[in-house]
């Protein structure tokens, strides 16, 4: 083969061998890239919104049906961290409503909605996710005392016969479903312990009886 020839032929592979190591190597940068993103969108964004939205659902079903009782006791350890979390979530929410239009194309909410959404869930998720967590998962038959603040009201609909409690804010502040000569019993001031399945922090009801 002419001298010529076999450069051309030398150089051709040359250039072919360069190009494949090329390729591999953009495959593999590509691949690398995917897999980041990947596992940056799973476990910073995909996971996240699901547990929150679920909990935040879960936790409003349990509070709003009064069957789950934060403690007092829980409830004075969260509050100090209650407004940094909802600060939190609203900012998360916000960026994701940010990256959902980019992905979509179109807005079809504005971001801070997506940041009032997070709120909403955030809220009942942080003020009794961890106590219904650990009451499932490590609970037993306890009784959580409280003070009584009121339990002279007939309620309405949504909550009958309440018994109001001290140092409690709205919707964790009170028993509904009080039997009529339990509820009569009691006065301001008095103690009653619920009795449930859960922890100090707080319990699934299943009876409440006056502390004498």
């Amino acid at each position: 083969m002419p001298l010529f020839f076999r450069t051309v032929h030398v150089l051709k592979t040359k250039d072919a061998v360069e190009l494949g190591k090329r390729v591999n190597a953009s495959a593999k940068a590509w691949a690398y890239e995917s897999r980041r993103n990947w596992l940056f969108w799973t476990f910073c964004i995909r996971i996240p919104f699901i547990a929150l939205f679920l909990g935040g659902l879960g936790c409003s079903f349990l509070l709003m049906m009064n069957a789950f009782i934060v403690s007092e006791e829980w409830y004075n350890f969260i509050k100090p961290f209650v407004l940094p979390i909802l600060g939190v979530a609203f900012l998360y929410g916000y960026f994701l409503g940010i990256w959902f239009s980019r992905v979509a194309g179109e807005r079809i909410w504005r971001p801070r909605n997506y940041g009032f959404l997070m709120l909403y869930l955030a809220l009942p998720a942080t003020i009794s996710g961890v106590p219904v967590s650990a009451a499932i998962l490590f609970g037993d038959q306890t009784a959580i005392t409280y003070v009584v603040e009121r339990a002279n009201s007939p309620g309405d609909s949504k909550c009958r016969r309440p018994i109001k409690f001290e140092g409690m804010p709205l919707l964790l502040d009170r028993l509904c479903g009080a039997q009529e000569a339990f509820q009569s019993n009691l006065s301001p001031g008095d103690n009653i312990a619920i009795v449930g399945r859960g922890t100090t922090w707080g319990v699934f009801k299943k009876s409440a009886h006056k502390i004498e």
